[in-house]
């Protein structure tokens, strides 16, 4: 991971080479931090402080009692919320051995300005049943969260377990087959299907 300093000549300054080689990256910021998930799900989120230049695991606690925590394969900020999708859920419960369990079709998120903040109640599930993973999420006037042969759209004023969240399939029959392609021009989006 490296960092540009600031000038007329900028230098780079690596930040971090123990980073596993050969995956990718997904970032997003919040609070003068970067928060990376990558995506093969075998190594921990990371966080990276602007401010201290510093990098740490970055940890998701569900609560100050439960040590259970997540990977995910795409995290985004949107709203003041971390949302963070195609998941994989490591717990290691107090006298008990560790497990993981991948959830490819949820999408967990936080409280607002709460970053690593996320609950076991806190996540909503896309076409769970379709045999697809989540391949992307995005924003614009909503936020759109993509599978391979669908594609959802949430919108929402109160991002809460009971609030007034509403998802809609959008598009059935093609969507995000290649996470990688996704891009949006400001008026449209750009991306590679399978068709």
């Amino acid at each position: 991971l490296l960092v540009s300093t600031g000038g007329i000549v900028p230098v780079w300054l690596t930040i971090s080479s123990g980073l596993p080689e050969n995956t990718h990256w997904q970032f997003t910021t919040s609070q003068n931090k970067v928060y990376m998930g990558e995506d093969s799900l075998q190594y921990p989120m990371q966080k990276y402080d602007m401010i201290t230049g510093t990098i740490t695991e970055w940890e998701t606690q569900f609560s100050a009692t439960d040590t259970a925590r997540i990977r995910a394969k795409y995290v985004k900020n949107i709203k003041d919320q971390m949302l963070a999708s195609n998941i994989v859920l490591v717990s290691s419960p107090a006298g008990l051995s560790s497990y993981t369990t991948y959830y490819n079709s949820r999408m967990y998120y936080t409280p607002i300005l709460f970053p690593s903040s996320f609950t076991y109640q806190r996540y909503l599930s896309f076409g769970e049943d379709d045999g697809e993973e989540i391949t992307g999420e995005s924003e614009y006037q909503g936020v759109y969260i993509w599978k391979p042969s669908k594609i959802f759209k949430l919108t929402y004023s109160d991002l809460t377990p009971g609030g007034d969240m509403a998802v809609e399939t959008i598009v059935n029959g093609f969507g995000l087959f290649a996470p990688r392609s996704l891009a949006f021009t400001g008026d449209f989006y750009i991306f590679a299907d399978k068709g």
